[in-house]
């Protein structure tokens, strides 16, 4: 349907269990029936008696896309200290990055699993570009995406190349996770060469393909979040299990993802073990509040932005220049992340949370404790 929009064309001739399919893409659109029609056929048949003997075709019974497809997990079943709700929420507010690294059962893949939940519905083009993409892989698009849901993307470590990048053909994992999360668990297990090409999408939210003589750019505009163990046998650093692993195997285990791809994600965290004694204790339930927080945040951004613009998509003459760092204020900043000896690009990455930490507590400047927060979650003080 969208190519036919635009080759300019006026309606399309589709298959009935594709019905709510086009309705949906309809609506994100903002089509009517005046600008572009689409004609529902059972089968074959039905369309060669309307194009032989102009009878039209059967009212179709639609199932609608917009009934609930299910609950999605949400944190209202995982423990979460005060510093891990705050990732979280500004993880969803900002449009940011995450590595989670720690012990086996530290909850880093149940964490990362619910983090979709505080996501926004996907923007009218961010919802288009990934129906579009969705639809190249399968020929019924499923509900989730119809309602404009963020995709959750969870390639394992073993997937091909092929499946992971995409081809010149075909969308891989990455490009189906445009507009929402692409969470690489164990990505210590994934081919260097493979993590090394995700450096220009993470940076750009393309991903250009080229096959003999054919050049396709997928879009990938993805929040990644990665996992990994802190060794090879996992247990370093652990309180309760000791570690089999020597310090120059547990380097080499590190070296695996480049200081390059370490500086392109926004926020590192080191999960603790959990305590036994936790499970004996109600979980309190705060996704509710949680997800209240990121839409408060989030209004409080676009409001500050003047247009819907994420952080993580900010510049760094623009955060200061929205945060009414001027003068004296910008030479005492730029002092203070001078003591960091941080990368320009580590230093964007910094700002960028720094300046998604002060929205969520709704205020227009970034004090010195939200500069503090945000290089905390730097790698060197994960």
């Amino acid at each position: 349907m969208l190519t036919a929009i635009d080759e300019g064309l006026k309606g399309v001739v589709i298959a009935e269990e594709n019905a709510a399919e086009m309705l949906a893409l309809r609506e994100v659109a903002k089509l009517h029936d005046s600008d572009f029609q689409f004609l529902c056929f059972k089968n074959l048949e039905e369309v060669l008696f309307w194009l032989c003997d102009g009878v039209s075709p059967q009212p179709v019974r639609m199932e609608d896309y917009r009934s609930p497809v299910y609950e999605q997990q949400n944190f209202d079943d995982m423990y979460l200290d005060d510093k891990l709700k705050r990732i979280a929420v500004c993880f969803a507010t900002g449009g940011h990055s995450l590595l989670l690294r720690g012990t086996p059962g530290a909850g880093k893949s149940m964490f990362a699993q619910r983090l979709p939940s505080l996501l926004p519905l996907l923007s009218s083009e961010n919802h288009l570009d990934a129906l579009r993409i969705h639809s190249m892989t399968t020929n019924k698009l499923s509900k989730f995406i119809l309602q404009g849901n963020a995709p959750f993307r969870q390639p394992h470590h073993s997937t091909h190349p092929f499946a992971l990048l995409g081809t010149a053909d075909q969308p891989g994992e990455l490009s189906l996770a445009h507009g929402g999360v692409l969470f690489l668990d164990e990505i210590l297990e994934f081919r260097r060469d493979l993590l090394e090409s995700l450096r220009e999408p993470l940076e750009t939210g393309k991903l250009h393909v080229s096959r003999a003589q054919k050049k396709v750019t997928w879009k990938s505009k993805v929040q990644l979040v990665a996992a990994c163990n802190n060794c090879p046998c996992g247990f370093y650093d652990s309180k309760s299990v000791k570690c089999k692993c020597g310090m120059q195997k547990i380097l080499n285990y590190e070296a695996k993802m480049s200081g390059p791809l370490l500086e392109r994600i926004d926020m590192h965290h080191r999960m603790q073990e959990m305590s036994p004694e936790l499970f004996s204790e109600n979980i309190p339930k705060h996704s509710s509040f949680m997800k209240n927080q990121v839409i408060s945040a989030r209004e409080y951004m676009f409001k500050r932005w003047g247009q819907e613009t994420e952080n993580s998509a900010s510049s760094f003459e623009q955060i200061l220049e929205s945060s009414q760092v001027t003068g004296k204020k910008r030479a005492a900043l730029m002092k203070e992340l001078a003591e960091y000896k941080l990368s320009s690009r580590s230093i964007l990455r910094l700002l960028r949370v720094a300046r998604t930490l002060a929205d969520i507590d709704q205020s227009l400047t970034m004090e010195k404790s939200h500069i503090k927060e945000a290089a905390n979650l730097r790698p060197q003080s994960s």
